[in-house]
């Protein structure tokens, strides 16, 4: 009678174990899902930080850029800034595109006054390139330097459009523009608006342009580093 007794005391009977297996795999299962859980928010906020920072990436090329807009004319292949005794000025924007001339960062390899060209092309969803031309006094020199470059900035673009804000001439009213072209002025402000395949929030970028004036004689600018010093003091 007490050898039995020892015996029951000293062992789980069928039903014991069958309970606290269920309850180990219980909390194995709520373990799992609380590992995934936060794998997945981990995942959610590497993504949402990785827009943030291609938008803010994005947002500082555009201002330092065209914060720096220069007013310089095209070069004729002889080197002048005429065309058809008429001025062209470098500065020309679309609601897609936009031509400007500034200059580039100290720290950048390439120095001196360059042309940028951004544009939005694409079949169903859009880039935004950039291309590089040095500005040179000779329009031939351009031509032959062989030193341009595209670069893909942004893409998965569902829309993109640039607007700009100012006058055309002294007799008109500030206003904004679709397209900005045949005048000698700059505009005051540019507008961007960008909306990305993924629908995150991008708010509408505007830019201050510092520089409002006619574009600078062929001779105040020409050459790399003499462009950018000469227009620099206009």
């Amino acid at each position: 009678m007490y050898c039995g007794s020892h015996r029951r005391e000293a062992g789980f009977t069928l039903l014991e174990m069958i309970i606290a297996m269920t309850l180990l795999s219980i909390l194995v299962t709520l373990l799992f899902a609380s590992l995934k859980l936060a794998a997945d928010s981990w995942q959610v906020g590497e993504a949402k930080i990785a827009q943030v920072n291609r938008k803010a990436v994005i947002y500082q090329f555009l201002k330092r850029n065209f914060a720096a807009i220069r007013p310089v004319p095209m070069l004729a292949v002889d080197g002048e800034a005429m065309e058809n005794g008429m001025i062209v000025p470098v500065f020309q924007g679309y609601s897609m595109s936009l031509r400007f001339a500034a200059p580039m960062p100290l720290s950048a390899a390439r120095k001196g006054l360059q042309i940028f060209d951004l544009i939005a092309s694409g079949n169903d969803l859009l880039s935004l390139r950039v291309s590089l031309t040095p500005y040179y006094q000779s329009a031939s020199q351009a031509q032959n330097s062989g030193q341009k470059e595209q670069t893909v900035i942004l893409d998965n673009i569902r829309s993109i459009s640039f607007k700009y804000y100012g006058v055309r001439s002294e007799m008109d009213a500030a206003q904004w523009n679709d397209s900005w072209g045949e005048t000698e002025l700059l505009p005051k402000l540019i507008k961007v608006t960008i909306l990305l395949d993924d629908g995150s929030y991008w708010p509408d970028m505007v830019f201050p342009v510092l520089i409002n004036a006619a574009p600078a004689p062929a001779d105040n600018a020409a050459g790399n580093n003499g462009a950018n010093n000469n227009t620099n003091g206009q």
